[in-house]
This record gives C-alpha cells, sequence and structure tokens, in this order.
C-alpha cells in the first residue's frame, strides 16, 4: 500500500497491567482516528484493579478483541498471546 492511502489495515496490540485509570482514555484516542480501518487486541496480563470491569464497556464493539491472563506473564508473553 501507498504511504498516503487512508484506508490501511491496522493491528494495535494492547498488553496492560494495572492500568485501568489510562485504558478508557486509551481506548477512545484510537476510536477517534482518522483511520477506521482497524483491529484493537487487549491482553490484561493479570491485572488487579478494576481493568476488566473497564474494558467491559467496549466488549460489544467489533474491532476490539479481549483476553485475559489470570496471572502476570510479563510483556513479551502477552504480547506474543495477542499476535496469535
Amino acid at each position: 500500500m501507498s504511504e498516503t492511502d487512508p484506508k490501511r489495515s491496522i493491528s494495535v496490540l494492547m498488553p496492560v497491567y494495572n492500568q485501568a485509570n489510562f485504558i478508557t482514555r486509551a481506548i477512545e484516542s484510537l476510536k477517534l482516528q482518522t483511520c477506521t480501518d482497524w483491529e484493537l487486541i487487549i491482553i490484561n496480563d493479570g491485572s488487579t484493579d478494576d481493568l476488566h470491569k473497564k474494558v467491559s464497556a467496549y466488549l460489544d464493539h467489533p474491532q476490539i478483541s479481549y483476553f485475559e491472563n489470570e496471572v502476570n506473564v510479563g510483556l513479551g508473553a502477552a504480547l506474543n498471546q495477542g499476535l496469535q
């Protein structure tokens, strides 16, 4: 695709650990982008805060996928999980 093509396919991997205070703003920021051909893959990496509660408002969005680890496996493993 050309660099000036506004219809790019973009996958955003978002591994998150105890960032409930920022997750809503991050998701809303992505939704406001001019490029609309995107997918968001959120990996909750064993968070102990109320992250799941904040993300649950977005789980019906067709472009958002959500995965939750019961324990924190670390950034590398969470990113690899999102790539699968």
